[in-house]
């Protein structure tokens, strides 16, 4: 099963408590395991660190990040930002009244602004539908590059649409796309094979292999 990364206040740990158990439980309904590293160590103040290290790994081990930010803390933004840095997808959550993240809202592919636990919840259990289609498509597209097959083939196509018809995004997929043909942009055959796979969801191609009209 794959891992949700959850970065959250330390110091707000009581008062998130109920907010955290609600995305856990949402992260939970799709079969996804909630992954609250404040929940899973105790380090000493001067372990910062391994601390770091510790959590680095584990957003490795993760297929996306979901950073709670009712309380903005530095190191919510680092993890968020590393995440960002391997393509996976980022969760901005905050309260309403609470005051705006310029930077994690920015760098976020999701937001969720709450009123309360209810709303937070119903908010959630929408995008990390969303989410979950979004992190087996770059799977998906990571296979194809790393078994080096064929792209431009009807067996994508019919994927594409299949990710489009269970509520995918076009810009989410082109920007997952992107992402995977910058990475391996040092690699001709594998980024001309990613790029295949974005004709089709830009529609930079004949009618018969667009996604989207």
């Amino acid at each position: 099963m794959k891992q949700v990364y959850i970065s959250c206040s330390f110091s707000m740990q009581k008062e998130l408590k109920e907010a955290i158990d609600t995305i856990k439980k949402a992260v939970e309904a799709v079969d996804y395991i909630p992954f609250v590293f404040i929940e899973q160590y105790t380090f000493d103040i001067t372990k910062e660190r391994e601390m770091m290290q510790r959590a680095l790994l584990d957003i490795d081990k993760s297929c996306c990040l979901l950073a709670e930010t009712t309380d903005k803390g530095i190191g919510i933004g680092i993890e968020a930002g590393y995440a960002k840095a391997q393509g996976k997808p980022v969760i901005y959550i905050r309260r309403l009244e609470v005051s705006h993240s310029t930077t994690m809202s920015g760098m976020a592919d999701y937001h969720v602004l709450d009123r309360d636990t209810k709303d937070l919840s119903e908010q959630f259990s929408s995008v990390i539908q969303q989410v979950k289609l979004d992190v087996e498509l770059r799977e998906y597209v990571l296979s194809l590059l790393i078994n080096e097959q064929a792209t431009f083939t009807k067996e994508v196509l019919e994927y594409l649409k299949l990710y489009k018809a269970k509520g995918g995004k076009q810009d989410r997929a082109e920007e997952i796309v992107s992402s995977i043909a910058k990475q391996y942009e040092s690699i001709s055959i594998c980024k001309d094979r990613a790029d295949e796979v974005l004709d089709m969801i830009t529609g930079y191609c004949s009618a018969e292999w667009r996604v989207w009209e």
